[in-house]
C-alpha cells in the first residue's frame, strides 16, 4: 500500500511481515561547490511539498 502523508510517501507491505514500511521524503538543502574539497553539510531547509496525482 501506499499513502502521501505529511509531504512524505509511506509504503507498508503487510504479506511480507505486519510491520514492514518504508517512509521517503525529499529534503531542500543549499548546493555546495563541486571542488573536491570536504564540505560540512548544508542545512536542510524542510520537505519539497508533495501532491497526489490521477494517471
Amino acid at each position: 500500500m501506499i499513502e502521501l502523508k505529511d509531504d512524505r510517501l509511506l509504503f507498508s507491505c503487510k504479506e511480507v511481515h505486519p510491520r514492514a514500511r518504508l517512509s521517503i521524503d525529499f529534503q531542500r538543502t543549499l548546493r555546495i561547490p563541486d571542488d573536491g574539497e570536504s564540505h560540512p553539510l548544508p542545512p536542510g531547509l524542510s520537505n519539497f511539498p508533495l501532491w497526489p496525482i490521477d494517471d
